[in-house]
């Protein structure tokens, strides 16, 4: 009956209550139908799928598109925004959604059931807006799980926007995950060569942004390893090191290594593998 209704609705998308059908497809637990029914109401609106390569572009030409699209998509969201405060055990939720769970675990359960119904859309423009939801609301590991030939792209071109730390943060982490190390550490140097004063960007923060990048051009058989151990970042930290007052015992540990490293003010020693 749910699915009939959905291919009923999806027949007229332009005459309808789409938040108002959504709420109660959330009601019963039918996110599948609220998916479906809000991508294709956005195709709908874009029927010549221009806001693809406005997307691509950045242009302000046709933005009304990407208004019309994303309005129909934050049916999706809004849902998924009261599923998270669920499961992540808030009270008071002001649910306007109709979601109906009785525990955070089902809460969880339910929004790992939608993310999946999500990620197997082949709207790009939605993806984006989606990927945009992940970062806005810390899920970046989850980001990171999907499977998506539209992931790489958008992170690539979000990372030449102003402001793009946080990008280029979830980028090192794609590639090392993808196995490209050379992109990973490429990465990871550029982290470590930014400005000091940024960010509450500390010297700490600069030793585990060029290890890692050590460890990502170690694990690739090309000549980026030379290229990675002598960056204007590293240049910096010595210099950082011959100051009084920089120095502290510290123990550091690093990703897919069974090693700890003791910083010392004469540099990184391996200790003994535990």
């Amino acid at each position: 009956m749910l699915h009939k209704s959905l291919e009923l609705f999806k027949q007229v998308t332009v005459n309808i209550d789409l938040g108002g059908i959504c709420n109660q497809y959330a009601s019963v637990g039918f996110y599948e139908g609220i998916v479906e029914l809000c991508l294709a109401t956005a195709a709908e609106q874009d029927n010549q799928n221009l806001a693809v390569h406005l997307t691509h572009t950045g242009e302000d030409a046709g933005e009304q598109l990407l208004v019309a699209r994303r309005h129909c998509y934050t049916c999706i969201t809004n849902t998924l925004n009261n599923l998270l405060a669920m499961s992540q055990g808030a009270s008071g939720i002001h649910n306007n959604t109709g979601v109906k769970v009785s525990s955070a675990a089902e809460a969880e359960k339910q929004l790992t059931t939608m993310l999946d119904f999500c990620y197997r859309s082949n709207d790009e423009v939605f993806h984006v807006f989606l990927y945009e939801w992940l970062i806005g609301n810390g899920l970046v590991n989850r980001l990171l799980a999907i499977k998506s030939s539209y992931l790489e792209p958008y992170l690539r071109r979000a990372a030449k926007q102003p402001d793009n730390l946080q990008i280029l943060d979830i980028m090192w982490k794609y590639y090392e995950k993808e196995k490209n190390y050379s992109a990973a550490a490429r990465i990871l140097a550029k982290l470590a060569d930014r400005d000091r004063d940024t960010d509450n960007f500390t010297l700490w923060d600069r030793i585990d942004y060029i290890s890692r990048a050590i460890l990502c051009a170690k694990a690739c058989s090309t000549s980026l390893n030379n290229e990675v151990t002598a960056p204007k970042a590293t240049r910096k930290t010595a210099k950082l090191q011959d100051k009084p007052g920089n120095y502290k015992h510290r123990e550091m540990h690093f990703p897919h290594k069974h090693t700890s490293m003791d910083v010392t003010p004469r540099g990184v020693t391996p200790l003994k593998k535990t």
